[in-house]
This record gives structure tokens, C-alpha cells and sequence, in this order.
């Protein structure tokens, strides 16, 4: 029931959909949050549709890991993962007609785990979560992880962002979820407690 890593599954279908519908992206990642991921992304490639090409700090490479896309007919669909850069500082690259004719996509990581984390985590805890200090895609996840393997939290949660009526008209209603979600939470707090 719980997915794994929900922070990085989300940023994952997304960087996906832009690639798909842009074809050459390149992913400012000003602060590098995100190069682990990256670098996930790109020794397994069977998790992501497109190829990923990354900065690691020669241009020259880059250069020649990109050469083989986009020199067809049709633009190649290929991330182009770059930390350490936003709008302005990739303008004094060698990449930067590159940059130009593809896609520019980032994404501050506060509003990614935000996304994550609704209906997961109370406002008040996503707070405390976004307050760490260097926080990483891979703390948040795990945070997000324990949250939704917390049956007593999830449905809480899910009753806090609801109202009473629509809480009463669910009881009621045949195939409800959230009566679903009850007698499953139920019969789980009844086997720990045989």
C-alpha cells in the first residue's frame, strides 16, 4: 500500500513528463539536492524512460556525452542534469546554445516535498520536515516512507483535511475508502494485540 521513496517517485514522473513533451531538457539544480538522484537515474536506466547525461565538472565531457543526441533528424529526448547552475550562471557555459534550443526545468526542493507529503503528513510536521538543516531528497523520503507505513497517521491525516459531513456521508456510502481504511486499521491493531 505504501509506495517507496514518494518525494523522488513524484520527481521522477515529472522530469519524465517534461522530457517526454520537450525533448532536450536541461535540469538547473543551483544548489545540487538532487545529484544523487541524478546519478541514480542514470546507472538504472530501466527506472527512467530517457537517457541522463550530468555535469560532473568538465565541460568537455558533457560535450561529448551529449554529441550522440540530438544530431538526428528528430530532437533526442535526453535530461541534462547540471548542479550548481540556475539561469544566469549557465549563460557563461559552453552549453548554453545548447541550453537555449531545449527546455529549462528546476525545481526547489521545499515545494517538491511539500507535494509529497500532502495527505501524508500534517502541515505542522511538513514544516518541521522543510526546517531541517540541509535537508536531502533521500531524508525526505525516508520521513514520508515512515509516515505512510503509519496506519494510526494516515488516517488521521485523511480525517483532518476532511469535513464532518463529508466524513458522515463516506460512513455511509457502500465501498467507502475510508471504511475500507477503518476495519483494515482495526483488524491490524487486533493481530498486534493477539
Amino acid at each position: 500500500m505504501t509506495s517507496t521513496a514518494p518525494a523522488s517517485e513524484l520527481l521522477k514522473r515529472e522530469l519524465s513528463k517534461v522530457v517526454k513533451n520537450s525533448g532536450l531538457v536541461f535540469w538547473l539544480d543551483a544548489a545540487g539536492r538532487y545529484t544523487q538522484f541524478a546519478q541514480q537515474l542514470q546507472r538504472e536506466p530501466k527506472g527512467f524512460p530517457y537517457p541522463v547525461v550530468r555535469f560532473d565538472g568538465s565541460f568537455l565531457e558533457l560535450m561529448f556525452a551529449l554529441e550522440r543526441h540530438g544530431n538526428g533528424l528528430h530532437r533526442d529526448k535526453v535530461l541534462v542534469h547540471m548542479p550548481g547552475f540556475n539561469n544566469e550562471s549557465i549563460a557563461d557555459t559552453p552549453v548554453y546554445e545548447l541550453y537555449k534550443a531545449g527546455q529549462r526545468h528546476e525545481r526547489a526542493l521545499d515545494t517538491l516535498v511539500k507535494e509529497a507529503a500532502t495527505g501524508v503528513l500534517r502541515p505542522d510536521d511538513v514544516a518541521a520536515l522543510l526546517k531541517q538543516k540541509d535537508l536531502t531528497l533521500a531524508q525526505a523520503d525516508a520521513a514520508l516512507e515512515r509516515a505512510q507505513s503509519d496506519t494510526q497517521n494516515r488516517f488521521q491525516v485523511g480525517l483532518e483535511s476532511r469535513s464532518v459531513e463529508s466524513v458522515l456521508s463516506e460512513l455511509f456510502t457502500r465501498g467507502s475508502k475510508l471504511v475500507t481504511d477503518l476495519v483494515s486499521d482495526v483488524a491490524h491493531a487486533e493481530q498486534l494485540n493477539e
